[in-house]
């Protein structure tokens, strides 16, 4: 299997995990396609390196988040006191957690402080091992368990805020079909 080959079996595989992934940090769709685009271009140059990894997903999770942080900072230096970007275009994956019980459950790990974000949403989303996690991190993983834990915390007091009950359900909603 050649090169190209290999990019487009991880293109094919991961694209859409590593779009959540960079859309957690910067909050905007486009913003996120030309991270992850950037992400697989390293990893195109490194194909050497990374065609012996069985799994090069948290490989590619470190490269996007680190283009994801990089692209916020250059971004926030250029539009320095200006309001955030605003998704000009509903995403597939806002318009499937919209379609969950209540999309409150989706703003508030968006809400959340970016040390917890991104823990929770490659715990809960993305299914991944804490171990899996600080290695993609670069954190250990009892750092992670802290950060899931007290970032599920802090998402259960912000979804009560709301009006959502931990299950992601409306509280409203809840109480009028019982």
């Amino acid at each position: 299997m050649d090169r190209w080959e290999l990019l487009e079996i991880w293109i094919d595989a991961y694209m859409n995990r590593l779009l959540r992934v960079s859309f957690l940090y910067l909050q905007n769709k486009f913003d996120a396609e030309d991270c992850v685009q950037n992400t697989f271009l390293k990893a195109y140059a490194h194909m050497d390196q990374l065609h012996r990894l069985d799994n090069p997903f948290p490989w590619l999770t470190r490269i996007t988040i680190n283009e994801s942080k990089q692209f916020h900072r250059k971004q926030r230096r250029e539009i320095l006191g200006n309001a955030p970007t605003l998704l000009e275009q509903e995403s597939a994956e806002s318009a499937h957690l919209r379609d969950l019980r209540d999309r409150s459950v989706y703003y508030a790990v968006l809400a959340l402080p970016e040390k917890y974000r991104a823990p929770i949403a490659l715990f809960y989303f993305e299914e991944l091992s804490t171990q899996e996690i600080g290695q993609i991190l670069g954190v250990n993983p009892a750092t992670v368990r802290t950060q899931v834990s007290r970032g599920r915390r802090l998402l259960q007091k912000r979804l009560k805020e709301v009006g959502v009950d931990e299950f992601g359900s409306s509280v409203v909603e809840s109480e009028t079909s019982t």
